[in-house]
């Protein structure tokens, strides 16, 4: 009996950890953005395609990024809580 508890002990632990990998993903990009100086978005240009996929993960500023930190982190734990696998699918 101690195994399947073992298990899901394990797998909730790894849950869990998904919107502090989704935070951390949001600070390398601001990082990246800032240290490379790349713009957010170019429009109507080829090399602005990248922006499209990080746009969801811009912030104006790190003081930006910090605030929306907890709000983020609070509102996906209780997301995860009541939906829990589908939490990837309620991002989008």
């Amino acid at each position: 009996e101690t195994l399947p508890m073992k298990r899901l002990s394990r797998s909730s632990t790894d849950r869990y950890l998904l919107p502090l990998i989704l935070l951390a993903m949001m600070l390398a990009i601001h990082l990246l953005q800032w240290l490379l100086s790349l713009p957010v978005l170019i429009p109507r240009r080829i090399d602005g395609l990248p922006g499209i996929l990080t746009s969801s993960f811009m912030h104006a500023d790190l003081a930006h990024l910090a605030a929306n930190a907890i709000p983020f982190l609070v509102l996906s734990y209780l997301t995860l809580g009541v939906i829990g696998r589908r939490y990837l699918s309620a991002l989008a």
